[in-house]
């Protein structure tokens, strides 16, 4: 995980980093910028990544990177590997690795070189031990146990909350419909879950692991857990450990949400393991000949229709409508169309999938 704390607005480098582990054959996270400590433990917790890295451009290096350990020592949690870089003098490395770093990359560092160097000291993913911890994180380590297993299916294991698979088009807007969808859950008081899944690179076999970029960063840790997990293997849109871990995690979770890597017209939704399916299609993402190839839009059972505040929206719905009755005839999926800040539509999708 590669995080920005504080109020530096500046990313590229951070950017370039994460590109550069993922052509290396990493599978990486990145926080987004101007991130708080305890946002950034939370996260590095919830994934129980290997590795964390901290960049600081503001000159408050030590003011922060101090801080993130102290919110990782306030979960009884640590990565293996903790790495500091950016605009950081020389006469402040003693300082920063004593504070828990075991390596500081100042500038002109090469990205072959951080490369290198966490492949030496991190060469494969470890479980870790987190019997002093919060639930939430020692579920997080269990969950990475069960990401490791080879096997797809094990047997299922009774639940209590229901197993969402939102699916759709990359750029569809489904990683923001989810982050809406966890803010009006916080609001209700539920317990949910994400499983945000994104492809591998078929060159590297690395991934970037974007999609909780885009959601809500404050959140309760105890009613609120997104974990990312990198799809590898042609033709597959969810992790081989997704079903496993979708169905533990339903055991505690009202509802555990299931994000697909981008699909649409010739990869099946379907799993062994019990789910609801839920489509999301969005404005500009081609005419009526795109939506007829659209799989997806005849077998869901919930259609979201998203990003309805943009222009071409009604057209685009009247669309949808047509297609489907097309396609579908009376058998229609329950319809619900949103946009990123309209809480009322978000609630009632949520109120949907609750009691579907």
């Amino acid at each position: 995980m590669i995080s920005k704390p504080g109020l530096d607005g500046h990313d590229r480098g951070a950017v370039l980093i994460v590109q550069a582990l993922r052509d290396a054959g990493f599978d990486v996270i990145y926080t987004g910028l101007r991130r708080t400590p305890r946002q950034i433990a939370v996260a590095a917790a919830q994934e129980d990544v290997d590795v964390l890295g901290a960049s600081c451009m503001s000159g408050a290096h030590i003011v922060l990177l101090s801080a993130v350990v102290k919110e990782l020592d306030a979960l009884h949690w640590r990565p293996t590997l903790l790495l500091a870089g950016g605009i950081i003098p020389p006469r402040d490395v003693e300082n920063i690795e004593t504070m828990g770093y075991s390596t500081v990359f100042g500038p002109g560092t090469s990205l072959k070189s951080i490369a290198e160097a966490i492949a030496g000291l991190v060469p494969a993913r470890t479980t870790r031990s987190a019997t002093s911890a919060p639930t939430w994180v020692q579920m997080a380590t269990q969950l990475t146990t069960l990401e490791l297993e080879t096997t797809r299916w094990v047997e299922k294991q009774p639940q209590s909350g229901k197993i969402v698979v939102v699916a759709g088009q990359g750029g569809s807007g489904k990683s923001t419909l989810i982050g809406s969808l966890i803010k009006v859950a916080q609001q209700d008081g539920l317990k949910l879950a994400v499983l945000a899944n994104d492809p591998a690179n078929p060159i590297s076999q690395g991934s970037i692991l974007a999609d909780r970029l885009r959601m809500p960063m404050d959140f309760d840790a105890d009613r609120v857990l997104i974990r990312s997990l990198p799809v590898h293997g042609t033709g597959e849109i969810v992790a081989s450990s997704c079903g496993q871990i979708a169905t533990t995690l339903a055991v505690d979770y009202d509802l555990v949400i299931v994000e697909t890597i981008g699909v649409g017209q010739n990869q099946p939704v379907a799993f062994s393991w019990p789910h609801i399916t839920v489509s999301v299609v969005a404005p500009g993402s081609g005419d009526h000949w795109q939506l007829r190839k659209n799989a997806l839009l005849e077998t869901c059972h919930t259609l979201v229709i998203h990003k309805c505040d943009l222009p071409e929206a009604q057209r685009h719905m009247l669309e949808v409508q047509q297609v489907l009755h097309d396609v579908r005839g009376d058998k229609l999926p329950a319809l619900f169309k949103t946009s990123l800040d309209d809480g009322a539509s978000a609630q009632a999708l949520l109120d949907h999938l609750i009691n579907a």
